[in-house]
């Protein structure tokens, strides 16, 4: 084994105390020169200068304001209509002839629309004439019979009187023995059939009156069936019964038509009004302007421009599940061309609203704030919006806030990121004409 292995000697050789100093102070003396290093770099490296951060300011336009009496507009969507619509109808049985004007045509008041066969009309007419003539005839008759009974009423009394002498006579006779019963019963019997026709005749004459008032009656009543007849053959013309418009064409040439049947449907285009829906928070403001007398304004929006409107009623009745009244409006342009049933837009002009501001719909903010300007920084104002008109195209709001005075400036430009304080440059500061 100690031949297999070999031994190593390693000499050791002592060290001096100094010796041992030295090397434990060499890596204090490396660490002190280092930190003293670092310090002094630190010390004379230069410092960079922090850029100072600028506040970003959004240009705006700005509008003065001042307050004024204004007239609210409402936008409102309505309906062309007519109070006086007709349907006109056949009087009579007869055969249609003509139809001139056909649907869609404006016509004149009394322009002929459908014109009937009069053949069966005239026939009748001629009848119920002759009636007439007939009895014409019978009341004159009756007068001439009339006369004739009381000339014949005087004889009659005469012969009575001359009946009344000869019973007397025949009566003295008989107490001088001289006449027999025989003849005084005669002559009593002659008097009996004078008495019986005087009275006839007398009944005669008291009761002409009653005949002739019976005839008369007769007689008016066909006078009446003859002007009647009259009117039915004027209504075998069917005729425009004033300026209007033809809706409908019911018959054509050729067709036979009975009493009642439908002919011609038209409206009258000259009372044409326009019936839109007012909300209820108006209702009362011009209902109480139509009470004294006013009638607020209205035109209509494109394509109509410059078609005038007069609000000149209300509706009587609300309609169930509507916000409002509807309101009728008159139109005051002349040759207007509007059609029954068109839909259209108008504005209405409301009753006028005293110490109110003006300003572009652009400077409101969701529906009640607009941002006066401050400082050069938005300030927040809560309005209460009254109403909106058009001023030369442009949209303007109207509105009252209490903490808004005469010449402030308010922001009429809209921002995406509009708060309270933001910072901003005015670009435009022009007074609100008022």
């Amino acid at each position: 084994m100690n031949s297999s292995l070999k031994s190593t000697v390693v000499e050791t050789i002592p060290s001096t105390p100094s010796q041992r100093v030295t090397r434990w102070l060499i890596p204090f003396f490396l660490i002190g020169i280092t930190s003293g290093g670092y310090a002094y770099l630190k010390h004379t490296q230069s410092v960079p200068v922090k850029a100072e951060k600028t506040e970003k300011a959004w240009p705006v336009d700005i509008q003065r304001v001042l307050a004024a009496t204004e007239t609210p507009q409402i936008t409102l969507l309505g309906a062309v209509e007519s109070p006086f619509s007709s349907t006109l109808s056949a009087v009579v049985s007869a055969d249609v002839l003509e139809t001139p004007k056909l649907e869609g045509i404006q016509v004149r008041k009394g322009d002929l629309l459908v014109r009937l066969d009069d053949k069966e009309i005239v026939l009748l007419l001629e009848q119920r004439e002759a009636d007439v003539l007939d009895l014409n005839a019978k009341v004159n008759s009756e007068i001439a019979r009339h006369q004739a009974n009381i000339e014949g009423l005087e004889g009659q009394k005469a012969l009575l009187k001359l009946a009344e002498n000869a019973v007397r006579r025949e009566q003295k006779l008989s107490q001088s023995n001289v006449s027999s019963a025989a003849k005084i019963d005669q002559a009593q019997q002659s008097l009996e059939t004078v008495r019986l026709n005087y009275i006839a005749k007398q009944l005669d004459v008291q009761d002409h009156p009653h005949r002739l008032a019976q005839l008369q009656a007769q007689l008016t009543r066909a006078k009446a069936s003859v002007a009647q007849t009259r009117l039915d053959l004027s209504r075998t013309r069917i005729q425009a019964p004033y300026d209007g418009t033809i809706t409908q064409l019911l018959v054509s040439p050729g067709e036979r038509v009975r009493v009642g049947d439908k002919l011609v449907e038209m409206y009258d285009t000259e009372q044409a009004e326009i019936r839109a829906q007012i909300p209820e928070r108006w209702v009362q403001n011009l209902s109480q302007a139509l009470m004294a007398g006013q009638q607020p304004l209205a035109q209509l929006q494109a394509p109509y421009n410059g078609i005038g409107l007069t609000l000149i009623r209300l509706s009587g009745e609300v309609n169930s599940g509507t916000g409002g009244v509807d309101g009728l409006f008159r139109i005051t342009s002349p040759d207007a061309g509007l059609i029954r049933g068109k839909t259209v837009n108008l504005t209405l002009n409301l009753p006028p609203i005293h110490q109110v501001y003006r300003l572009p719909i652009s400077a409101l903010y969701g529906t009640n704030r607009i941002y006066r300007l401050k400082d050069e920084r938005l300030d927040a104002l809560d309005i209460e919006v009254l109403g909106r008109n058009l001023e030369q195209e442009q949209q303007q709001i109207l509105f009252t806030c209490a903490t808004l005075k005469d010449q402030d400036q308010v922001i009429t430009t809209q921002l995406p990121n509009a708060i309270n304080g933001l910072k901003v440059i005015p670009r435009l500061s022009a007074p609100l004409e008022q």
